[in-house]
């Protein structure tokens, strides 16, 4: 594995962005997310429904915290393309990306969990990226994990389709994106998110 500072010669920002024009830049789309009508999902198993029947409380949580995890994808999204330079590249992008740095040459595909995507779904990924890079070859691409295995992250190079491509996550990912502005970041998500669940 590849120490982060050592996997790109591009330098995290060192102007820092306006924290508070980013607060309000993404405080609104992002309490427009967290209202948004979570699909209805009927619960019906033909071996489970006994037990899901004697535990519908325990069921109807856990599905809250999962749909509440995947809003929680689309907030990195969302916070990281309206910080700085970088854009967040939306549903039906021609690339199939999710946010894009022009200044820094920097695409990314987000994933909010280490285990989001299935075999078949990463693989579509890292042909996307390495895609991009085969077009764009003075771009890093990046397949971004928010959350990895162990906080502290980690980030290397891994081959695909014949071409470099970058993978980074947890804190290693975010202190690449955000540089000083890690923490305030950190702290602006956390309280609207907060201010919502409370």
């Amino acid at each position: 594995m590849i120490m982060c500072a050592k996997v790109s010669d591009k330098k995290t920002p060192k102007q820092k962005t306006d924290i508070n024009i980013f607060n309000e830049k993404i405080e609104g789309k992002i309490k427009h997310v967290l209202e948004s009508k979570n699909a209805v999902n009927v619960i019906s198993d033909i071996l489970l429904n006994e037990y899901f029947s004697k535990h519908i409380r325990e069921i109807n949580n856990s599905l809250i915290i999962k749909q509440m995890q995947m809003k929680i994808g689309n907030i990195w999204q969302i916070a990281i393309g309206n910080y700085g330079d970088f854009r967040d590249l939306g549903v039906g992008h021609h690339t199939g990306l999710d946010v894009k740095n022009k200044n820094r040459k920097i695409i990314m595909e987000i994933k909010n969990r280490y285990n989001t995507d299935n075999a078949s779904a990463k693989k579509s990924n890292l042909g996307k990226l390495a895609k991009y890079k085969k077009e764009h070859t003075d771009f890093e691409c990046i397949y971004a994990i928010i959350n990895d295995k162990k906080p502290k992250g980690k980030c290397n190079i891994i081959e695909h389709n014949g071409v470099k491509l970058i993978y980074y996550s947890g804190l290693c990912l975010l202190n690449y994106i955000f540089g000083d502005d890690t923490n305030a970041v950190l702290n602006i998500l956390h309280k609207i998110i907060g201010s919502y669940l409370s």
